[in-house]
This record gives C-alpha cells, sequence and structure tokens, in this order.
C-alpha cells in the first residue's frame, strides 16, 4: 500500500472518529470518573513510584474495587500532568485512542481479508457504530480503549509472526498480550482469537507447530 493511501485513510477515519464524538470534549468528569480520576491520588504519585502497579485501580478512603488495571489509570496520570483535572484533556485522548483502534483494525482486516476496501469499510464501520459511544465518551470507558488497542497490537505482530517466521514478532505479540491483560481482564479473549485465527485463516503451519507458540500466551495468562 502506498504512503499516500495510508495517509488518506488515517485523515478518513480521524475525521470520522472526531464528527461523531466532537461533542464529548466540553463534557465533564461524571459517576466513576469521580473516584477513578477527580478523587484519586494515585494520578497524583510519581510515575516512577510504580504505585499504580501495586494495588487495584482505586486510591480513596471511600470506595474500594476489586479491578487490576494498571495501565488505566497510568494512562490517567500520564492526562494529569498535561491536562491537571481538566476533563478536556482526557475526553480527547479517548477519542484519539478510538481513532487509533479503528486504523489498527483496518490493518489488521487488511491482512486477513486481502482486500483494502473491505478493511476500510470495516474500519469505519468500527468507528460510527453506536455500541462505542459508552466507551469513547465515558472516561471511565478507557480501560477498553487500552485493551483493543493493545489487542489489535497484538494480533497484528502475530499475523507478521505467522508471515515472516521471526521470533521477534512473537515476543512482540506476547508483550501486547500482557499490556491487554494489564489494561482490562477482558483481554484474555485473545487466548481464543488468536488460535482460531491461525488455524482457520492463517494456515501457515502444521497444528503440532501452532500450538508451541500458544505457550508463552496460556502462561502469561
Amino acid at each position: 500500500m502506498k504512503n499516500k493511501n495510508i495517509f488518506i485513510i488515517g485523515l478518513l477515519l480521524f475525521a470520522a472518529a472526531f464528527i461523531c464524538y466532537s461533542g464529548t470534549l466540553n463534557s465533564g468528569f461524571i459517576w466513576d470518573d469521580n473516584y477513578l480520576i477527580h478523587d484519586n491520588s494515585l494520578l497524583r504519585a510519581p510515575i516512577l513510584s510504580f504505585q499504580v502497579f501495586k494495588q487495584d485501580i482505586v486510591n480513596s478512603s471511600f470506595t474500594h474495587t476489586l479491578y487490576y488495571r494498571p495501565l488505566q489509570i497510568l494512562s490517567y496520570a500520564f492526562d494529569y500532568r498535561i491536562w491537571g483535572l481538566n476533563p478536556f484533556g482526557f475526553h480527547l485522548t479517548n477519542v484519539l485512542l478510538h481513532f487509533m483502534n479503528a486504523f489498527l483494525l483496518f490493518f489488521v482486516v487488511k491482512k486477513i481479508a486481502k482486500n483494502e476496501v473491505v478493511a476500510l469499510l470495516t474500519s469505519l464501520f468500527f468507528v460510527i457504530h453506536p455500541a462505542h459511544v459508552a466507551a469513547v465518551a465515558y472516561v471511565s470507558g478507557r480501560a477498553d480503549l487500552l485493551f483493543f488497542f493493545f489487542g489489535m497490537l497484538s494480533l497484528l505482530s502475530f499475523i507478521f509472526f505467522r508471515e515472516n517466521n521471526k521470533k521477534v514478532y512473537l515476543i512482540s505479540s506476547v508483550v501486547f498480550f500482557i499490556t491487554a491483560v494489564l489494561s482490562k481482564e477482558y483481554a484474555l479473549i485473545l487466548l481464543l482469537i488468536i488460535p482460531l485465527m491461525d488455524i482457520f485463516i492463517l494456515k501457515k503451519q502444521s497444528v503440532a507447530s501452532k500450538i508451541r507458540v500458544y505457550v508463552p500466551f496460556v502462561f502469561v495468562s
């Protein structure tokens, strides 16, 4: 694919994301945003203290959760250092992540379907579909955006591994799988998606050789 085509597709997806969600940029914090962001002292902790990796997602006196999603809180911490507690910046990050997810989805579908038009229509449908409103418009929904982002990178890396048989791509796929799980536990669904994609779509290796590459994913899980 020519760089010009990639730029045009990226610009189209970017425009679609912002047309759909520009109205959220002036919204405030609501519901869970208050204790995950506004009143969460983890956002103010020094990044290198790794405090967000030592406990669940909330550090406050009035609530307790059992969710371990450190990369979700780490992303809020970076937003906080740029924007303070201005909700605009947090909403902007969500919209940008949604755009990047659609862009990554384009490349994954193109690799699988071998068709640029199908990949573009799929990613455009993904951007505008109202099922994503809760994840994009709601700052606390960022866990979904992050696990999808890293999940797409994991799938794409695995496809590159099957195409080139270079272990660096397999390692990258496992690393992105780890970051997806640390964003939201639902990312464990990749344990099902990757083998199914490998067996029924990629069809590059024998079943025995396929099974060996799944071991790191199972071990991480």
